[in-house]
Parts: C-alpha cells; sequence; structure tokens
C-alpha cells in the first residue's frame, strides 16, 4: 500500500549536490592554472662529456664501461639515482646516498665519472638536516 504523505523538497536538499559540483569545478581550475613539476633526469658525464642522460620517473639500471677502463653502475630507482657498482678503489660514490633533488651530484674521481639531477626548479629548501 502507498503511503498518502506528499514527500516534501527542501532547498538544503540541493545543497550537497550544489557543493560537490562547485568543489570539483574548482579543483579542476586550479590543476590546469597551478604549474605542473617539470620533468627531473640524471646527467651522466665522463670528463665533461655528456654520455647519457635518465628520466627519474622511469626505473633503470645501466652499466657504463668507460673508455679508461673503468666500470659503474647507475640504478634509478623511485625517483631516485645511485651508483651502485664501481670498479674504482675508492667506492665513494657506491657508498654515496640516492641523490633526487635538482643540483645534487655523486662523483667517481677515479673515472671521472658525474651522476647530476638536472631539471625542473632547484628547491630553495634547506636539506633534512639542517643545522
Amino acid at each position: 500500500m502507498l503511503s498518502t504523505d506528499k514527500l516534501t523538497f527542501h532547498i538544503t536538499d540541493l545543497l550537497i549536490p550544489a557543493v560537490a559540483v562547485l568543489l570539483a569545478g574548482v579543483l579542476m581550475v586550479l590543476s590546469a592554472v597551478l604549474p605542473q613539476p617539470e620533468r627531473r633526469e640524471a646527467m651522466i658525464t665522463v670528463d665533461g662529456e655528456v654520455i647519457a642522460v635518465l628520466p627519474l620517473e622511469t626505473d633503470a639500471d645501466r652499466l657504463f664501461e668507460l673508455s679508461a677502463g673503468g666500470v659503474n653502475r647507475v640504478v634509478v630507482t623511485d625517483g631516485c639515482v645511485s651508483v651502485s657498482e664501481a670498479d674504482c678503489a675508492t667506492q665513494v660514490c657506491v657508498h654515496h646516498r640516492a641523490i633526487s633533488r635538482v643540483g645534487e651530484s655523486i662523483v667517481c674521481a677515479p673515472h671521472g665519472l658525474v651522476v647530476t639531477v638536472v631539471g625542473g626548479e632547484a628547491a630553495d629548501a634547506p636539506d633534512l638536516i639542517a643545522r
């Protein structure tokens, strides 16, 4: 049996859908207007000559056999780049932490290899540990 009560319509019934549509519109405008982060890349140089550029957005594992006889493995994982293997005596580059911020570098001095994060804009914020 159907109820004879009339369904009542209130202005508040439109409030939630209207706010949802307004919020969606604001988010769309903001995403179109705000600058998008620029692409960051790992630029690998040997004795000042660029030998490779690897995007940090894509995981990669590259072995570089250098003309001077050295070998370095450069790995890109989760937006960070590191030197995971080298046949130099010092191993400073291998023990260096992974880098991801524009302007950071890893240097393998015996091989003349430098890995530098480029692109985007350099952050003015201090590192996580600032004293």
